[in-house]
């Protein structure tokens, strides 16, 4: 009673715990427990080696009186920032007819290799329909620092299933030296649905080869090649079909994601199964983002948030891969670093996607307006 229990109310009160204490140090005692546990799961916006060393140099500066100012500090900064772990992401996206998936043979070169290498792309559809009149379009963009220098166009023939094209680098005309050949793909056709003859498309898929170093512009968007935006924030351009937590959306059976905080704000990326998740560049400028943590998405799969200086990231709908988050643990990292694969959605529930927010300065923004410009 007394004095005691104020430090215990205003700790409560910190973590959003019932006060069930009872006084004097053994309220701060069990305030303190409470908070490091809620510091530990939850507040992980400065990692939990913060949380200890916080701990360490509060004890070393004033007691436990410094330790409860420092976690209910630690705990408000993360609560207002990111969110927390037992959130979900739900897909948002329905599942398309067919899918596209592109793979290359060889995904790196140096700037001599590229000088005489040919590389082989492959195209599959993926569809539980029979898949019929399929036609092939395939785009190959070279991305340099000063922005796309060579893109070219064309037809390419196959089956209802497969295609295949060969491209011998030197014939694009261009020094290849430090760049990113983006090749995307948009395939049109029709399924047999139900009995009846179903046209699709177009539907994209794509991959890159990188040469040298990858200038820091080719990773505008957390996808490259991305399969375009297919949903934007709440308030986004009006020529998108699909804007996260507006009326129509709300009505929708997504409408209960919108409980994520920060979802009105986000876009969704098309990709295909499998496809890498880079960091991004912001503003053309490579940036030096830090990792967070992981958190969890419905459906098996995960998230990751990163933070650097004014931003905070947020990027799902990725695999779950624990090997890769104790490579990313503690890690200051490039934009262009592969930080996840995009995950399958259960029953055909939604397309392979990437959900995207982000935050500058504690607010949330468009993402439509930061990234894949």
């Amino acid at each position: 009673p007394g004095i005691g229990f104020i430090p215990g109310a205003l700790i409560g009160g910190g973590i959003g715990a019932g006060i069930q204490m009872a006084g004097g140090m053994s309220v701060i005692t069990g305030g303190i427990t409470g908070l490091v546990s809620t510091g530990v799961s939850a507040a992980m916006s400065l990692g939990s080696g913060i949380v200890t060393g916080g701990l360490m140099g509060a004890l070393g500066i004033g007691g436990a009186a410094a330790v409860v100012t420092a976690f209910i500090a630690t705990t408000v900064i993360n609560s207002a920032m990111f969110n927390p772990e037992d959130k979900q992401v739900g897909g948002d996206l329905g599942p398309q007819l067919v899918e596209v998936i592109k793979t290359v043979n060889k995904a790196t070169l140096t700037n001599e290799e590229a000088k005489t290498a040919t590389v082989k792309y492959v195209i599959a559809l993926s569809s539980s329909y029979a898949i019929s009149g399929a036609k092939y379009s395939d785009t190959i963009t070279v991305i340099k620092t000063s922005g796309p220098v060579k893109t070219l166009t064309r037809q390419i023939t196959g089956d209802n299933v497969l295609a295949s094209e060969d491209l011998v680098l030197s014939s694009l005309g261009i020094d290849l030296s430090d760049s990113m050949v983006v090749n995307s793909v948009s395939v049109t056709g029709n399924v047999m649905e139900d009995g009846k003859l179903t046209a699709f498309g177009p539907v994209t898929g794509g991959t890159t080869v990188t040469i040298g170093t990858a200038p820091a512009i080719a990773f505008s968007c957390p996808l490259v090649p991305s399969g375009g935006i297919a949903c934007v924030s709440q308030n986004g351009p009006k020529q998108y079909s699909c804007h996260h937590c507006d009326p129509s959306y709300m009505k929708s059976s997504f409408g209960p994601a919108c409980g994520y905080k920060g979802n009105f704000s986000a876009m969704d990326v098309m990709g295909q199964l499998g496809q890498p998740v880079y960091l991004p560049s912001l503003n053309g400028k490579e940036i030096a983002w830090v990792y967070v943590r992981t958190g969890t998405d419905g459906d098996g799969q995960n998230s990751r948030i990163f933070k650097a200086g004014e931003y905070i990231l947020e990027l799902h709908h990725m695999k779950v891969d624990r090997t890769l988050d104790a490579q990313l643990a503690g890690k200051t990292l490039k934009s262009g670093v592969m930080v996840g694969n995009l995950a399958a959605f259960p029953s055909g529930k939604s397309t392979p996607h990437s959900h995207m927010q982000i935050q500058i300065s504690g607010a949330w923004v468009a993402a439509e307006t930061v990234l894949c410009k």
